[in-house]
C-alpha cells in the first residue's frame, strides 16, 4: 500500500495550493487511488522522510460570551 494525494499534481504539501480540493488516500496504485477518491489525478507521496501533511484548526463559531 502507498500514500497518495488525489487532486494535486505535486507530491510535496508545500507545493499544494490553499485553494485546492484534495484527498489523502492509501491504495495499491495510482489507478486505485483515483477510483477511491473520485478525483482526476493521484500523486504518490514519498515516505522516505518526515513530512507535515496537514493541520486543521477549530472553526470560529462567534463570540462565546
Amino acid at each position: 500500500m502507498k500514500l497518495f494525494v488525489c487532486g494535486e499534481l505535486h507530491p510535496h504539501p508545500e507545493d499544494w495550493s490553499i485553494w485546492s480540493e484534495w484527498a489523502l488516500v492509501i491504495a495499491e496504485d495510482e489507478e486505485a487511488a483515483i477510483k477511491l477518491s473520485g478525483r482526476l489525478s493521484a500523486t504518490e507521496i514519498p515516505m522516505d522522510k518526515a513530512l507535515y501533511l496537514h493541520g486543521t484548526t477549530q472553526p470560529d463559531w462567534g463570540d462565546d460570551t
